[in-house]
């Protein structure tokens, strides 16, 4: 018999219930690290990958330079805690989002949101380049350090060199 409680419509069998009460819990201004990464476990558990995306694009900032490097005359005390305060700034756990999202072995274009937050644009542009090509193409020419441009779009064309030559040879 069908109890009162799990009618046709309930909470109880709704499966994207728990996604729409987080995204209304994070509206209402919670900033509880648990509560995103709750949400980032239930996005990465999707087929589609656009709320995820979208949700990733919304919430983790872009780091403000390369991964260890900061401007000239930074020290390394400077460079920790300006990490510290974007790590602070940003209410998802980007490590365990990109573990999370790395275990589904799909998601991939939000893997690289994730690289991007971490400042690890060579990552984020050899995970691209598997991917999305264009977005590769993106990433680079968003890339405001010409040393790091120039190793990025080297890196771009032996992928499109290999690529062409694995499709001569076959």
């Amino acid at each position: 018999p069908a109890r009162p409680d799990r009618g046709p419509g309930s909470l109880v069998d709704d499966p994207g219930a728990s996604m729409r009460y987080m995204e209304a819990v994070i509206r209402d201004g919670c900033r509880s690290r648990a509560v995103f990464n709750y949400l980032v476990s239930l996005y990465a558990g999707l087929s589609d990958e656009a709320p995820l995306f979208r949700f990733l694009s919304e919430h983790v900032p872009p780091a403000s330079g390369p991964a260890g490097d900061g401007p000239a005359g930074d020290g390394v005390a400077d460079v920790l805690l300006r990490r510290a305060a974007e790590e602070d700034a940003c209410p998802v756990d980007r490590q365990f989002a990109l573990r999370t999202v790395l275990r589904t072995g799909r998601h991939f274009r939000s893997a690289v949101r994730l690289y991007m937050g971490f400042g690890m644009r060579r990552h984020a542009v050899e995970l691209a380049l598997k991917v999305d090509p264009s977005l590769a193409r993106g990433l680079a020419r968003e890339c405001d350090d010409p040393a790091e441009a120039r190793r990025l779009w080297l890196m771009i064309a032996r992928n499109a060199a290999s690529n062409c030559g694995g499709a001569a040879d076959g």
